[in-house]
């Protein structure tokens, strides 16, 4: 039986090889002359279609996944899209789905009641930063390779003022070619239509701001973001939070849970869009589950029906202007943090990893190890069982034939 399931995982790793797609990226596609990096884009080519990455952080920051046809290409107008105009970024042929995350506000507040959750903290004890309000700066630029190419960005300033040499907000964005497992933890399935965002925020204090310092005794933060796609959105089918039991902890040690938020059509078929990640954040560089907090959703999701000051500054009105305003956006927050783990200031450290992808959310399964684990756990005494059966059925067959020979 182990053999079997080796042989099986060893032809898909083999078809996952071979089918693998060409993964290229490029910064400011057709605004090279632009020094600041507008946008970012990544493609996986394949022979049926073209997976598009494209992840802005000029204005609010968005990352989004459009599937495309073989030969799409992507055509910015570069003064028009600084200013955010409407189809100032345009996928030629119109792409067969669009799916993507807008990054409004990082919020820092105070938990005085260490309850691990922000709806119920008055307004008075949080201090919103616009995300649009960061600059960025290219941290690294990943090889280019058939399995995967991405980029680390680094937040240098706020609202105009430089960040602390020792803090280090940044966003890692990695794309693929083939499925697997990310190298990082919490190690997070992969496929050629996902990208994975993994944030950290280090040191992030805010102590280089002018007094009074936005200081709490009980500080922790949430992103809020707003999803939005090429489907419409209603209150009977909407884009929804949902978590969903692991079959083990191989991969991501001390995890049994799997957050996602789908959009309808993820949920009923293979052509809507998603995000998946471990409900955990590791408070230290070395990402040990003994040094780690929760990451989840609080609240609901709110279907946002006009365009605000966020979504209208930036790639996703770049793209689809006031398309956008059409009951195509759903506005929630997550929070980083759980009751009785010290908070933000235990550590000054905490990391989001997730994966934001078109289709259905891959699903997890038992490893080769695994398997071959309970095959040989369960197949050993089985067989052991039913030679102990045969041995004692043959001794008493004998028996039987030598009592009717006397």
């Amino acid at each position: 039986m182990a053999w079997k399931y080796f042989q099986f995982s060893f032809i898909l790793i083999l078809i996952n090889v071979i089918s693998g797609r060409k993964v290229s990226l490029s910064i400011n596609p057709g605004c090279e002359e632009y020094d600041y990096p507008h946008l970012v884009q990544v493609k996986a080519e394949g022979s049926n279609d073209t997976i598009i990455h494209l992840w802005s952080i000029w204005g609010s920051p968005v990352f989004l996944v459009a599937k495309a046809q073989p030969n799409a290409t992507v055509t910015v107008q570069c003064e028009d899209f600084i200013d955010f105009k409407p189809k100032s970024v345009v996928i030629d042929p119109e792409p067969d789905y669009v799916f993507g995350i807008v990054f409004t506000q990082l919020l820092y507040f105070d938990d005085s009641n260490d309850t691990g959750k922000i709806d119920n903290i008055p307004i008075e004890d949080q201090i919103p930063f616009h995300m649009k309000r960061f600059t960025w700066d290219i941290d690294t630029l990943l090889n280019e390779s058939i399995e995967e190419a991405g980029i680390s960005m680094k937040a240098i300033e706020y609202n105009g003022i430089t960040l602390k040499n020792t803090t280090k907000f940044s966003i890692k964005l990695t794309a693929y070619g083939v499925d697997g497992r990310s190298s990082i933890l919490p190690h997070l399935l992969r496929t050629f239509e996902s990208a994975q965002l993994d944030f950290v925020l280090d040191d992030l204090t805010w102590t280089e701001f002018p007094p009074p310092h936005p200081v709490f005794e009980n500080p922790r933060y949430a992103f809020a973001f707003q999803l939005f796609s090429t489907e419409n959105l209603t209150t009977d089918s909407s884009i929804e939070y949902m978590t969903r039991k692991s079959l083990d902890d191989e991969n991501t040690p001390g995890v049994f849970n799997l957050d996602e938020i789908t959009t309808p059509l993820a949920r009923k078929s293979s052509k809507g869009g998603y995000m998946q990640w471990r409900p955990v954040s590791y408070l230290t560089p070395k990402r040990d589950i003994n040094d780690a907090t929760n990451v989840k959703v609080d609240g609901g999701m709110t279907i946002l029906n006009k365009t605000d000051e966020y979504l209208s500054n930036s790639l996703a009105y770049g793209m689809f202007g006031n398309e956008l305003s059409m009951a195509r956006v759903a506005a929630t927050k997550l929070v980083i943090g759980r009751p009785k783990d010290g908070y933000y200031s235990k550590y000054n450290y905490a990391t989001w990893t997730v994966a934001l992808g078109y289709g259905a959310p891959p699903l997890e399964g038992f490893s080769l190890l695994v398997i071959m684990v309970i095959g040989f756990g369960v197949g050993i005494p089985l067989v052991l069982f039913l030679a102990g059966g045969v041995f004692f059925l043959v001794k008493r067959l004998r028996r039987d034939n030598e009592l009717l020979l006397n």
